[in-house]
């Protein structure tokens, strides 16, 4: 390159800078300028005054009898307070139709049952009479649970 060509991009070089200094001062200045400037003022027109409301009595009567919700079709009846349910029944006594005779040991313990002159051996986790599960067997009592409403009650000797 020769010098006149040099010459001629450092001065194009030096114009853009220049130029892009100069629109940013102006940008800068036209936002301060912006920002300076106080807001116009709008003079409010006449407000109308606003004279207070009617007064109203201390009881109000008693106007509307229903109370319906205005912003539904129909009258709806008022709904009743909650009132809990009741308690659930006690579970029934257990009362099997067989009879506790005693215990005996064969190995581990039996209880033995009688129903309708019939002697049965059960030992412990066995079911009686389709609903009565045995889940302890002392020396003088069995300890029955009701499947159905998983209630115990203890048989002893003296009782059945």
């Amino acid at each position: 390159m020769d010098r006149t060509s040099r010459l001629i991009v450092l001065l194009a070089l030096l114009a853009a800078v220049i130029a892009m200094a100069f629109s940013q001062n102006r940008a800068s200045v036209h936002l301060t300028q912006r920002a300076r400037t106080p807001p116009r003022y709008v003079p409010m027109k006449s407000v109308p005054v606003v004279r207070g409301f009617p007064e109203t009595p201390a009881n109000p009567p008693d106007r509307c009898a229903s109370h319906r919700n205005p912003f539904k079709y129909a009258d709806e009846p008022e709904t009743p307070p909650y009132v809990p349910p009741p308690p659930p029944p006690p579970p029934p006594d257990i009362k099997p139709e067989s009879r506790f005779l005693g215990t005996i040991y064969m190995g581990e313990p039996f209880a033995l049952f009688s129903l309708k002159n019939e002697v049965t051996p059960l030992r412990q986790g066995e079911v009686l009479e389709e609903k009565y599960t045995i889940t302890q067997i002392d020396s003088e009592s069995v300890l029955l649970e009701d499947t159905r409403y998983m209630h115990t009650a203890m048989l002893s000797l003296g009782k059945s």
